[in-house]
C-alpha cells in the first residue's frame, strides 16, 4: 500500500458519482512541486463532507492510498493513478486576486 500526503487547491467543484454500490465524491487537486510545476491528483471520497462545503479552488490537505486502475479500449492498455481519500482537512479558500 502506498500512502499519499498532499496539499493542493480544487481544479473543480467535486463531482457526486454514484457507483455500483457506494456513492463517492471526485475531484482533481492541483499540487505545486515548484515554481513552475503542477502534479494535478485524481481524487475519490467516500464522505459528502467535501461535496457540501468545497468548492473550486479552496485549498485541502488530504492523505490516502494511491490506487491504479488500469483497462483496454480497442486493443489498446491503459492505466491512471488516483487516491482513495483518508483524511482531509481545509485549509484555505479560493485564492484573492
Amino acid at each position: 500500500m502506498i500512502k499519499i500526503n498532499a496539499i493542493g487547491r480544487l481544479t473543480n467543484d467535486v463531482t457526486e458519482v454514484k457507483g455500483k454500490e457506494k456513492t463517492f465524491n471526485s475531484f482533481s487537486l492541483a499540487c505545486k512541486v515548484d515554481k513552475d510545476n503542477t502534479t494535478f491528483i485524481d481524487c475519490f471520497a467516500f464522505t459528502d463532507t467535501i461535496g457540501k462545503y468545497a468548492k473550486k479552488g479552496d485549498q485541502l490537505v488530504i492523505t490516502g492510498n494511491l490506487v491504479t486502475d488500469s483497462w483496454e479500449k480497442d486493443g489498446k492498455k491503459f492505466t491512471k493513478n488516483k487516491v482513495i481519500i483518508d483524511t482531509f482537512e481545509f485549509v484555505g479558500s479560493k485564492k484573492e486576486d
